[in-house]
């Protein structure tokens, strides 16, 4: 490009390059007698078509070596997915021949069993008709026939009474032996109704979700621990913080929008209503309705007596709060009243999660999960969960996760039974957020941010790791990642 020949107004020519200066005029560069306009003298048809043509041919290199690189990509992702495939397939098939040798071993096994149970069996039939016959023939033996060659007196009618009832109970002994011999012991061949799940055996071939995660941006504004990031509409990032701010930040460009003064002490918890209001939950045992257009605090609801530390919305006229203090209330924010406040967890109250329009799920430090209906106020279901539990997220209508020291666990609500664990976090897990469909996401005071598939039951990507402990979580619909840190920043971490 710096080599282009330019047509100077005094007939000369120059390269491109010594007319890229930062003055818009500038002397001749090659005969020094006058002074140029280079926007004038570049604006010239053909300077102009000399420019644009060696424009043209660096992009057009461009685009080839992008073609190239195209091709080349193109053909290593073939030569990796036909690799790959090739490799799901070796797998699948030593599963089969391992299935094939247990399966060839199992019933050789269980044949072997059932021929020595019908050996068994025959000899014992065998050995109770002997049984049987030694009997009768015993009794016969030892009958007194002489009596029948004796005359008859009375005398020895006894004798010929014992001889009649001897008789008897052979004649019975008899039949029952006969009966038996000619009925014997009946068996059956009962056929087995299960069918072998050769699919659960041998798996599924998906695709790998991508996982590979780099941090994107680092947001630095907040002086203490972030405790709780929400996303309000669809541009507008917000942090609740212990230096008593809430801070809104552009999700697009990062940069700081506003920052909202008025609680008294730390805030632990941030809902959203709508596009122009949130409410906090804070230390000072209040919550505050915001409007985020005009950064402004519309009204403070008191009656909790001590922190509040979880605040969700719902049905949009109505916000319900979790505290210290032992208690759920719900509140008509824009009236200011508590409607109902539900009695029953005797600890501190860590979280609360909608279950669905009508049922509450709140979790607590007296290590229970209790079920509430919310129009009645009345508990429903108790688990005791004998675990502390710091964080909680419903999974499906009827399941939730809740995160204690070190482990996650995954709960049936109708059973009230632990149906998973998860191991792997090394310190408190703060908070736990649904990740697509089948995956699930954790912080930990431990500095690491864990993603878990609840298919496969395992840990299949660990971010970050570095010991600044991850108080809050946040995940967008392009699966961006926020974190809030105990340090005061927010982190954020993009697919790459």
């Amino acid at each position: 490009m710096d080599n282009i020949q330019i047509i100077l107004p005094c007939g000369y020519t120059t390269d491109y390059k010594n007319l890229q200066t930062q003055s818009k005029t500038i002397e001749c560069p090659v005969c020094e007698s006058h002074f140029i306009d280079v926007e004038q003298c570049l604006n010239v048809p053909k300077n102009r078509l000399c420019v644009k043509s060696k424009l043209m041919e660096i992009e057009c290199k461009k685009l080839l070596e992008l073609r190239e690189r195209y091709d080349s990509n193109k053909q290593k992702i073939k030569v990796n997915l036909t690799q790959n495939l090739d490799k799901i397939k070796q797998e699948i098939d030593e599963r089969r021949q391992k299935l094939n040798e247990n399966i060839d071993s199992a019933i050789d096994d269980y044949y072997m069993d059932l021929i020595d149970r019908i050996e068994k069996e025959k000899s014992k039939a065998k050995d109770l008709v002997d049984i049987k016959s030694n009997e009768f023939e015993s009794q016969f033996e030892n009958l007194d026939i002489k009596i029948l060659s004796q005359e008859i007196s009375i005398a020895n009618l006894k004798k010929v009474d014992e001889f009649l009832n001897n008789i008897e109970s052979m004649k019975k002994t008899f039949d029952c032996l006969i009966s038996n011999v000619e009925r014997g012991k009946e068996y059956r061949f009962i056929k087995s109704n299960e069918n072998f799940n050769f699919k659960e055996f041998l798996g599924q071939v998906l695709p790998k979700p991508n996982f590979n995660y780099s941090l994107y941006r680092t947001l630095d504004n907040h002086t203490g621990h972030v405790y709780d990031l929400a996303l309000i509409g669809q541009h507008t990032l917000l942090s609740a913080s212990r230096d008593m701010e809430i801070k809104s930040w552009n999700i697009d460009t990062g940069d700081l929008i506003e920052t909202f003064i008025g609680h008294t002490n730390t805030i632990f918890c941030i809902t959203v209503i709508n596009e122009e209001l949130f409410a906090t939950g804070s230390a000072d045992n209040t919550i505050k309705i915001w409007n985020l257009n005009f950064n402004e605090c519309l009204k403070t609801l008191e009656g909790h007596s001590k922190w509040v530390f979880k605040l969700i919305t719902f049905k949009s006229d109505k916000i319900i709060s979790a505290s210290y203090d032992m208690t759920i209330k719900i509140w008509d924010y824009e009236n200011e009243l508590c409607l109902n406040t539900l009695l029953g967890h005797v600890s501190i109250i860590r979280n609360i999660e909608l279950l669905n329009d009508e049922l509450l799920v709140s979790s607590s430090f007296d290590k229970d999960i209790k079920i509430w209906d919310i129009n009645s106020g009345q508990k429903l279901k108790n688990i005791d969960c004998q675990t502390l539990i710091y964080s909680s997220i419903v999974l499906d209508k009827n399941i939730i996760a809740t995160g204690s020291l070190e482990t996650i666990r995954i709960w049936n609500i109708d059973s009230g039974e632990c149906i998973q664990k998860f191991y792997g976090h090394n310190d408190i897990v703060f908070q736990l957020k649904k990740y697509g469909e089948n995956h699930l996401i954790s912080c930990s005071y431990d500095g690491s941010i864990r993603i878990w598939d609840l298919v496969s039951k395992c840990c299949v990507k660990t971010i970050d790791g570095e010991l600044n402990p991850c108080l809050s979580l946040l995940i967008t619909d392009d699966y961006e990642i926020f974190c809030g840190k105990e340090s005061g920043l927010i982190k954020s971490w993009k697919l790459s």
